[in-house]
């Protein structure tokens, strides 16, 4: 029987490990253990590969917190204040820190 997509996800996120750089280390060795542990295509393997690393860079993106970004949105003015009032209550007003875990975790 084929995995579901959430199990071979699943799989991927337990044996991609991502560096300090957000690249992926030994790529191809583990699109081909995925590969034979899933009995799924070396096509399937990479994708989940790729998105367990984009799962991995954004949740140290949100965690390190250091990092510069700029976010450009056009909000109106009732936007902007549901949205500080929801940084107020999570992070105490800080409206970079409320973002970065919104968008990147």
């Amino acid at each position: 029987m084929k995995p579901t997509t959430a199990q071979v996800r699943e799989r991927a996120m337990d044996i991609t490990t991502v560096d300090q750089f957000g690249a992926i280390v030994e790529f191809g060795a583990t699109v081909k253990i995925l590969a034979a542990e899933m009995g799924i295509s070396a096509a399937r393997a990479n994708a989940a590969v790729a998105w367990a690393a984009r799962r991995q860079r954004n949740a140290q993106m949100a965690a390190d917190g250091t990092g510069d970004f700029l976010l450009r949105v056009r909000l109106t003015e009732n936007q902007r204040i549901r949205l500080q009032v929801m940084a107020d209550r999570e992070t105490g007003g800080n409206m970079s820190e409320f973002v970065r875990r919104a968008v990147f975790a």
